[in-house]
């Protein structure tokens, strides 16, 4: 029996021999374990590690040139073994890290002698209390130990295992071991490997720590700014892109084990299965996002409808996510993730090219999350070399994917408020166009008089008393003028004549309220002016000027500009002024020159709106409007220029030239009324 055990150590010792062992390398600190990694598919049953060990040896295990194996799916355990001559100079354990989901891990270090110094099983089927250290990755520590000689090792045994030490050095040949692991998994056999003393592991992982933690808060930040964003503006568009934050970070989180680790640790397949569930979750949100973000419904039908195609699948796995297998499950969560990803790219370049601004910021960051997992995919498949941005390149690519996006949504928001603007400016230019519109027929004084400033306030019904003079003015003989021109000249004759007299009327205080074909009603309200006019309301009389001209020079100005009735009789005075400039313009046009009379009278009247629901007029009521009409009437009958009531003259304390016409009853009125005539310069 002796003989026998003796045999079988012999083989495997010279086996060893035969295989080619990782060793430490001081540059990069850590087992160079490059072709160094053999694996084996299990064909039939299961196997133990001592018939691995026979297939091992036998070169029945496949040469991988990586550190890292990239098996795609397969429902086939595999086996994976890694010859290692251990160094313990320092007296300290090897860590081996799978940074992989991997289901289900059988771990077995044997030393030379073929000897299990370390044994485990777990993996993401089991509770993390079976991890032989807490972790999010795989972590397994090895105790290469010299082995000691007892009954089933003698001394004759111990000196044969040692006959290469012509070629490894005699205390190294003691240090040799192999790693064998049986792996089984319905994800995929994604497996990178990294063999590193315990010290130097535990530095570098707390440097990955920083660095996840540094990712993480970034991802949790950009959460928090844009619901934060949502809560401001009630878009919906932020509302979609903070779940799609939320569960894309999800996802991070659980694709690197910290949800198995920290929230989940003795519930695996809750755990398992929440990876993708996250997956689907972001890209549904994700491509609603977009699709709001872009109003791909009216710009890019076509792409919206691939994307809602897309969306309804996603939302059809997840449903049904729980029934399916999991490698179904995480397989259509890849590629919908990967095909929303693709569409998106394509939308914003599809929006770019039509000069959309807000797809900029989009395009920018789907390359740059497109690239980082292609990166990743190109380390994982051994095209590039493990480096900081290779291994930690979806994370360097999904930061600023998120970044950029909040970027966009922040841009948008540039883009709305200088929409918001402009289209602001254009309301306020819009409404001052209306206004000044309605001043041409309702003026603003008129509006000031009614107590409103806002037209559209106005009220049908609203009126207010006041202390107005009333001026009337009309062209004589016009229904004989008229019927010498056609309508056409008719319109042309009367802007032209008005568009003289209007002027007049405003530069003297007043306003006209209305055009009754030929004649002009306008307005003098009291307290307009300079503060050399003191008002007295309810019959109390209002001084004139201090400087007390009441007449108009002949170039038409005025040395009143106060309103009331000081303005009206300015006004009346400038009107016949610029009748005689007119009617030079006209006669060197050859056209009969005009004349017109003036009626004006003040007093109290009632001015508001009247009318009905579709149809208002501002207008002003009462007796001293009816009375300055019959005044204006008179004019003809005494062939008189202006015509004006006692009542005027009483309110002027300098009043221009004058004389007594009459005193006569007019119609309408009881009493009698005595009217005077303004004398004008030019006679």
């Amino acid at each position: 029996m002796r003989r026998l055990s003796f045999i079988t150590l012999l083989c495997w010792a010279n086996a060893a021999g035969a295989l080619d062992f990782a060793s430490y390398n001081p540059v990069t600190h850590d087992y160079a374990l490059q072709g160094h990694v053999h694996y084996y598919f299990e064909e039939y049953n299961e196997q133990q590690p001592h018939e691995a060990l026979e297939l091992l040896r036998a070169g029945q295990f496949t040469r991988s040139p990586a550190a890292r194996l990239s098996l795609g799916y397969t429902r086939k355990a595999v086996w994976v073994a890694i010859p290692v001559a251990a160094d313990t100079t320092e007296g300290q354990r090897l860590i081996l890290e799978i940074t992989a989901l991997i289901d289900s891990i059988e771990f077995h270090y044997l030393d030379e002698l073929g000897i299990r110094l370390n044994s485990y099983t777990t993996g993401r089927d089991y509770p993390m209390s079976t991890r032989p250290l807490q972790h999010h990755s795989f972590i397994f520590p090895i105790t290469p130990v010299r082995p000691k000689t007892t009954a089933k090792v003698d001394k004759a045994t111990l000196a044969k295992v040692r006959l290469d030490e012509r070629t490894q050095g005699k205390e190294e040949a003691l240090r040799r071991g192999v790693i064998l692991m049986r792996l089984k998994s319905q994800g995929s056999m994604l497996i990178p490997l990294r063999l590193t003393p315990e010290s130097l592991f535990y530095e570098a992982d707390r440097l990955e720590l920083l660095i996840f933690g540094f990712y993480f808060g970034i991802m949790l930040v950009m959460v928090l700014y844009n619901l934060f964003l949502y809560g401001a503006t009630r878009e919906r568009s932020y509302a979609f892109y903070v779940f799609y934050i939320l569960f894309f970070l999800l996802f991070q989180f659980s694709l690197w084990g910290f949800f198995h680790q920290l929230i989940l640790p003795e519930h695996p397949r809750v755990a398992k299965y929440a990876l993708p569930v996250f997956l689907h979750l972001a890209t549904i949100f994700q491509l609603l996002f977009a699709a709001q973000f872009f109003q791909a419904r009216q710009i890019i039908p076509w792409q919206y409808r691939i994307s809602g195609y897309l969306s309804f699948i996603t939302f059809l796995s997840l449903i049904a996510g729980s029934f399916l297998p999991y490698r179904i499950f995480i397989t259509i969560g890849i590629f919908s993730g990967m095909g929303a990803a693709i569409l998106i790219l394509v939308q914003s370049l599809t929006l770019y090219i039509k000069k959309v601004k807000a797809a900029r910021f989009f395009l920018v960051a789907y390359v740059t999350l497109i690239a980082g997992v292609i990166f990743l995919t190109l380390r994982n498949l051994g095209v590039l070399n493990y480096s900081f941005v290779s291994t930690y390149s979806a994370q360097i690519g999904s930061a600023l994917e998120v970044v950029l996006l909040s970027l966009a949504l922040a841009d948008k928001i540039n883009i709305w408020r200088n929409e918001k603007e402009a289209a602001q400016k254009q309301v306020i230019d819009r409404e001052r166009e209306m206004n000044r519109a309605f001043q041409l027929f309702v003026p603003q004084k008129f509006l000031e008089l009614a107590g409103e400033t806002d037209f559209t306030r106005l009220e049908l019904g609203k009126s207010t008393t006041r202390e107005i003079t009333i001026l009337f003015s009309d062209i004589r003989s016009f229904t004989t003028l008229s019927e010498s021109m056609t309508p056409e000249q008719n319109f042309k004759f009367l802007n032209s004549y008005l568009s003289r007299m209007g002027p007049i009327i405003r530069q003297n205080g007043g306003f006209i309220d209305k055009f009754i074909g030929d004649a002009i009603m306008a307005l003098f309200p009291e307290a307009h002016g300079s503060a050399e006019v003191a008002v007295a309301k309810d019959g109390v009389q209002a001084a004139t000027e201090a400087h007390g001209s009441a007449k108009v020079a002949a170039t038409g100005s005025t040395s009143m500009q106060n309103g009331g009735a000081v303005g009206a009789a300015n006004a009346a005075l400038a009107l016949r002024a610029e009748l005689l400039r007119y009617n030079e313009h006209r006669k060197g046009q050859g056209y009969a020159p005009i004349d017109i009379g003036i009626g004006i009278h003040t007093g109290t009247v009632r001015l508001g709106t009247i009318g009905e629901n579709e149809r208002w007029e501002g207008t002003v009521i009462g007796d001293t409007v009816n009375l300055a009409s019959r005044i204006e009437n008179l004019s003809s009958a005494f062939n008189a220029p202006i015509v004006v009531s006692e009542a005027l003259l009483k309110v002027l304390k300098n009043p221009p030239a004058h004389r007594e016409l009459d005193t006569i009853r007019v119609k309408g009125k009881k009493k009698a009324v005595t009217v005077y005539e303004i004398l004008p310069d030019e006679e």
